[in-house]
């Protein structure tokens, strides 16, 4: 439930949804991808913990912005944005 779940935050802020209802919208279209998407985030953590690890703290600089930018491309894939760009 908890990769499910993992884009309530985003479609909650993003398309303005209630709270129970960017659960929903989160776990209904999760839930169709969502081996691809158990791979991604867990690739993604691999990566982080061993960029982390490898470089004693360092690398985290460069790795979590980049974390943070693959779940933000997978939330786009995903749900499409509503907000307009100047």
């Amino acid at each position: 439930l908890a990769f499910a779940y993992g884009m309530a935050v985003p479609l909650w802020v993003d398309q303005r949804l209630g709270i129970w209802e960017s659960l929903e919208t989160s776990r209904k279209t999760v839930s169709t991808v969502w081996f691809r998407y158990f791979g991604l985030i867990s690739a993604t953590a691999l990566l982080s913990f061993l960029g982390g690890l490898l470089t004693l703290g360092i690398g985290l600089i460069w790795i979590l912005p980049w974390a943070f930018l693959v779940h933000g491309v997978a939330y786009r894939r995903l749900f499409g944005s509503t907000t307009t760009r100047p």
